[in-house]
């Protein structure tokens, strides 16, 4: 969630540029990386209301590495 987050905090620079030549670009596969080590040691689910989020900033995120078209 942080590195998810990361465009969304307040000491990010704005604005935040999201392109695929962006020093931002490889946050998913900096997250990708993690998966392996979260689901190694997750211990229980995580709650409904983290899932919530998740899907949202995630969904954020996502839509904001999508091209203009024009």
């Amino acid at each position: 969630m942080i590195l998810l987050a990361t465009p969304f905090r307040d000491s990010a620079p704005q604005p935040f540029t999201f392109g695929s030549r962006s020093q931002w670009a490889d946050i998913t596969a900096q997250i990708r990386a993690y998966v392996p080590a979260m689901l190694r040691h997750r211990l229980t689910p995580p709650s409904r209301e983290t899932y919530s989020l998740n899907r949202r900033v995630s969904g954020g995120y996502l839509l904001a590495t999508r091209p203009v078209l024009s």
